[in-house]
Order: structure tokens, then C-alpha cells, then sequence
């Protein structure tokens, strides 16, 4: 995919051609194209970071139709077991984040994805938020954990020991943002008595 550039259209016209073109593509059922989208965007996102470059889409405009088009939505329903898909994805994550574009409910949506599915998919799924937890603000930690919470008194104990085993993961990645939340949260886990022994056990093993 390439950008789009002539002498007959303003360069609004253009964008808007460009942002059209990606968004067929994306909702198009095969692999090779949602990457080819995704790199387009992607493209995008480190053009707009050059305020040299003037052929690829405005940051404000590229914003507006991530958000309006729901395309993170999108893109979180299929091929999260392709560690490259999901590497592309995490960058448009990074990109809103960045922005201040990252809703809560979006982060709820990228966590509920790895719910009940196979190891893959939860390990690509804490890939994308451990290269993205820098980026949270303080809301979307305290959403993170409370996800966190809901997990370990909800789901099958494999679930609940892979939230465990995922915090000191980002920590390493954040240790500054995430001290306090993690600390806190360790703390409610060793006081709880709804919770099983063994993941007692399995989060001092994680952290210790």
C-alpha cells in the first residue's frame, strides 16, 4: 500500500482517500491484508512523529479515525496468536496511549481478550500490555489492576496464576509507575481468604 499524492486532489481529499483505502483493506477476512493495513498505519504513526514529512496522514486525523471506526476493536477479534500481528497492534496501543486516546473500556476490551483463551493468545495478549504499560496513566493502572483483582477471584486457577506471574513482568518494564499499585495489590492478595494457598504460594514464588 502506498500513499496517495496528485495534483488534482487538496491534500484533505488525499488523506481521506488514504484513511478510506485502509479501512477496506482491515475489514478484509485474510491475514496478509490486516497486515498489510497494519503497516500502513503503523507507517503512519512514525510519519507523524517527522514534522518534515508531509505525504502520510495528520496525527489529529489519524486519531480521529482509529477512534470513530472502532479499529482497535477490530483488530483485537482474530490473529492474536501471530506474534507479528500482535506486535503491529501493539504499536497502534502505544499511538493512543501517547495521545491520551486510550479509553478505559479499551484496555477492559484488550484484557477480556485473553480470557479463557489458549496459552498463545494470553501470552501474545501480556506481550502487547507489557509494551504498552509504560505509556498508562495512573486511571488506566488502577483499571489494569482492578482487571487483575476480578481475574483471581473469578477464573480457573491457571488464569490466576498467569495474572500473578505477569506483575513482576511489569514492574520490570515500569518500575517507578507500577511500585505502588503492585505492592498494594500483593498486600490485599496475602490478607484475602477467599484466595487458594497455592496462589499465595505462586505469587511469593513470582516476586520473591
Amino acid at each position: 500500500m502506498c500513499s496517495i499524492e496528485s495534483s488534482t486532489f487538496n491534500q484533505d481529499e488525499v488523506d481521506n482517500i488514504h484513511l478510506d483505502l485502509i479501512l477496506k483493506v482491515i475489514k478484509i477476512d485474510l491475514f496478509g491484508a490486516k497486515m498489510s493495513a497494519l503497516t500502513e498505519i503503523n507507517n503512519n504513526i512514525e510519519a507523524s512523529n517527522r514534522i518534515s514529512v508531509n505525504s502520510y496522514i495528520p496525527k489529529e486525523k489519524l486519531l480521529d479515525c482509529l477512534k470513530s471506526n472502532e479499529i482497535l476493536s477490530n483488530l483485537l477479534r482474530e490473529n492474536l496468536h501471530q506474534p507479528q500481528y500482535v506486535k503491529k497492534v501493539a504499536r497502534i496501543v502505544r499511538f493512543l496511549l501517547e495521545n491520551d486516546a486510550l479509553s478505559l473500556g479499551d484496555l477492559d476490551e484488550i484484557w477480556r481478550t485473553q480470557t479463557g483463551r489458549h496459552d498463545v493468545i494470553a501470552q501474545n495478549v501480556e506481550f502487547l500490555i507489557i509494551q504498552s504499560v509504560k505509556y498508562f496513566s495512573a486511571k488506566h493502572l488502577d483499571q489494569l489492576f482492578d482487571s487483575f483483582k476480578a481475574t483471581l477471584l473469578g477464573s480457573p486457577k491457571q488464569q490466576q496464576e498467569r495474572v500473578i506471574r505477569l506483575i513482576p513482568r511489569l514492574v520490570a518494564e515500569d518500575p517507578k509507575g507500577l511500585a505502588q499499585n503492585a505492592a498494594t495489590f500483593l498486600w490485599e492478595l496475602s490478607i484475602r481468604p477467599l484466595l487458594l494457598p497455592d496462589i499465595n504460594s505462586a505469587a511469593l514464588e513470582a516476586h520473591y
